[in-house]
Order: C-alpha cells, then structure tokens, then sequence
C-alpha cells in the first residue's frame, strides 16, 4: 500500500513538473489605462458616474462650471439677433432705393429728351442728373454697411465657436466604452487646465506582459495565437491569446521577478492581448503563456 501511494505522489510530481515545463513565460496582465484631465479651468459641478461603473463612448463623466462660457454665448446670440434686424431694415430700404433709381432714370431719359426738344430746362437736366446720382450713391453706401454687417456676423461666428469649443471642453466625455477605474476630484472641487480628474480602461481586453530569452525569440512571432493561463477558483484556467507586440529591444528582468538570477537576466518584452468578457481576469494579476500551443 505504502509503494502504490508513493508511485502516485512521483507520478503526480511527475506530472505537474511536466506541466511546469510547458510553460514559457510568466507576467502580469494589464490594461491601457486612459486617463481624463480637464481641458479647462473651474469648478466640478456634476459627475455623473461612479468608480467600477461600465461606460460607453461618448458618456459624459463630469462637468465643470458653464455659467460664464453660457452668459457670454447669450450675449452673442443677443448681438446676432441685433445685426440680423439691422440688415432686414438695410435690405428693405435698398430695395426701395433700387426702385426709386429705376423711376427716377426713367425720369431722367424723359427729361433729356424734353430738354433736346427745347421743352425742359437746364434746370430741370441738372435736377433729374443729380437725383440719380445721389440715389446711386447712397445704394452703394447701403451696400458698404450690408458688407460692414457681414463682417460683424463673421466676427460673431468665429468668437461664438471659440466659446462653444470652451463650453464642450467642460465636458468630460469618454473616449470609448470602458470602465471608470478611479476618480480623483469630487463635487464643487476647483480644477486647473490639466489636473485628472478620471481613469478608465477597457477591461474587456487585457494585456499579459511577459518577459522571455533570446532564445525563447524564434518561438514566438506576431500574431500567433498562444495559451494563457491564470489563477481561477483555486486552479490554473487557460484561454486563448494573441501576440500583438514583441520589444526590438533587451532588458533587464524587472525587479517583480523573485529570484536575483533572473533579474541580473536580459530579456524580451512581449505583449499578448487576452480577451476578458467574463471580467474574470484582473488588473495586475499574474499570468503564464505557452507558445508551442493554444486553444
């Protein structure tokens, strides 16, 4: 009984060093870590999500102080209305100057032919003349003030999308859909230009990085799907990885590997990204990958 029970405990030490043998690289898994700063100076009035909370693209997560950006915004709009009332009142009394142009060459032709027939005098020549060219001039004085408007209402557009720019900037939007993982600021909190106020990450896709030997390169290339296993309900739970990224440059081991044999090492960095919908796999828990295999 005694020899079958030790024959069991060499097999299953057999088959775990095995096992350990199949694996190639150890690392952790990470995220790609976003972090929101505000893109303006101000008070936090809102925030409307919370740490651990899923977001999608385009949520909003904070807001910092509006009332003076708004303010300035209603006074531009309030000036826009006003030229907009000044040219309604400039094109209709053009138009009316247009008309009494036409009346008053046609007036003129009649008054000239008069005059050339010896029935209207100089007088009456000189008047119809200068009647049109003091309406032609005050068109086109009519016209200048149109162009002087046009302008204005420019000038209006380009400071009224200056201010909106500032406006959406006291929003702090997310990139994509996410996970808001720590928040930094709070309500009626003051922020400068700069200053973080969230960070969020897509959990649904990890990184494990691993570190492996030059001679470990020929092994692996981009691309290449790859097994992964982690920690899950006290046993090791593998899924399935690809290679996205692999360092053109040696390292030195970094110091979270144990031993100092390892660390004196040089070695290679290697990305592998891991899907994780179940959200089962962890920011900074450890992992381990085999390239010779995947699922």
């Amino acid at each position: 009984m005694k020899k079958y029970v030790l024959i069991c405990l060499m097999l299953s030490l057999f088959s775990c060093t095995r096992e350990r043998k199949e694996v190639d690289a150890y690392g952790n898994f990470e995220a790609t870590e976003i972090i929101l700063s505000s893109q303006t100076s101000g008070t936090i009035v809102s925030l409307l999500k919370r740490e651990g909370q899923k977001i999608s693209k385009g949520d909003t997560l904070a807001i910092v102080d509006t009332t003076d950006i708004c303010i300035k915004i209603k006074q531009l709009i309030n000036q826009q209305e006003t030229i907009q009332l000044k040219e309604k009142g400039i094109k209709l009394f053009l138009s009316n100057l247009i008309h009494e142009l036409m009346v008053a060459n046609n007036e003129k032709i009649r008054i000239h032919k008069l005059f050339d027939n010896n029935v209207a005098t100089e007088e009456q020549k000189e008047k119809s003349d200068l009647k049109v060219v003091l309406l032609n001039n005050n068109i086109l004085q009519q016209k200048l003030k149109l162009k002087e408007l046009e302008k204005e209402k420019i000038n209006l557009l380009n400071e009224y999308s200056l201010l909106k720019n500032k406006r959406d900037r006291c929003f702090i939007v997310s990139p994509e859909n996410a996970t808001l993982l720590n928040r930094y600021r709070e309500i009626s909190e003051y922020v400068r230009l700069g200053n973080p106020i969230d960070k969020i990450a897509n959990l649904e896709y990890l990184v494990l990085r691993v570190y492996i030997s030059g001679g470990q390169l020929a092994k692996v290339k981009l691309g290449d799907r790859v097994s992964i296993g982690y920690d899950c309900d006290n046993k090791i739970k593998h899924v399935s990885g690809v290679v996205e990224w692999i360092s053109s440059k040696a390292e030195f081991t970094p110091k979270t590997i144990q031993t100092k044999e390892e660390r004196i090492a040089q070695v290679y960095a290697v990305k592998i990204r891991v899907e994780n919908k179940d959200k089962e796999i962890k920011i900074g828990m450890p992992g381990e990958c085999s390239f010779n295999k995947s699922l």
